[in-house]
């Protein structure tokens, strides 16, 4: 699937507000985690669960090797976004069909009943919250490289935040004062 979205230019190297950021993302992948397990060994929403595990993964992989893989991060941020907000209105769902009687949480749902919901609540919650510290480290990056021209009224590809990452680019040549001169002669013909 192509979401139809510019390509988001980011440098290869963390920021520090991406790495101050770090232990928190780390806490929010383990709630998604513990979200996944949730809804796969107690609710039996295999597949669910298991998108939900995937995602909690690739957060792990944005967070590996003491640092923060930026180019990873921006795409969990936008796969947390979509996510979450579909995990929204799900809950929205499995609360408009409770049983009249039943809460979220309450007193007759016991301990595994209120843990369930905590637990989806938080995971929800934590992909909302990640989409959110990624768009920050996002305007953050922005920021502090004067921006992007690829995507301003400006134009063109050769904007100051690409010449940071990939130097300047090279110069057209300069225009050749020989006039173009068409095939003059005669073609080669196959056959007889």
């Amino acid at each position: 699937m192509v979401i139809p979205l510019p390509s988001v230019g980011v440098s290869p190297y963390p920021t520090q507000k991406a790495l101050a950021f770090r232990n928190t993302f780390f806490v929010l992948a383990t709630l998604m985690a513990l979200s996944s397990a949730v809804q796969m060994f107690m609710l039996l929403e295999i597949m669910h669960g298991f998108m939900t595990g995937l995602i909690a993964f690739c957060g792990y992989f944005c967070l590996r090797e003491s640092s923060v893989d930026m180019q990873c991060l921006m795409s969990w941020g936008i796969i947390c976004f979509i996510n979450g907000i579909l995990e929204v209105v799900q809950f929205i769902d499995r609360i408009v069909h409770l049983p009249p009687g039943i809460h979220i949480f309450g007193a007759s749902n016991g301990f595994e009943g209120n843990f369930v919901s905590a637990v989806l609540i938080g995971g929800m919650l934590s992909m909302l919250t990640v989409s959110i510290m990624v768009y920050q480290i996002y305007n953050d990056q922005n920021a502090s490289s004067g921006g992007d021209d690829r995507n301003s009224g400006r134009g063109g590809g050769g904007g100051s935040y690409t010449s940071q990452l990939y130097g300047t680019l090279p110069t057209a040549p300069s225009p050749v004062t020989q006039s173009f001169m068409p095939f003059q002669g005669k073609g080669n013909t196959l056959g007889v």
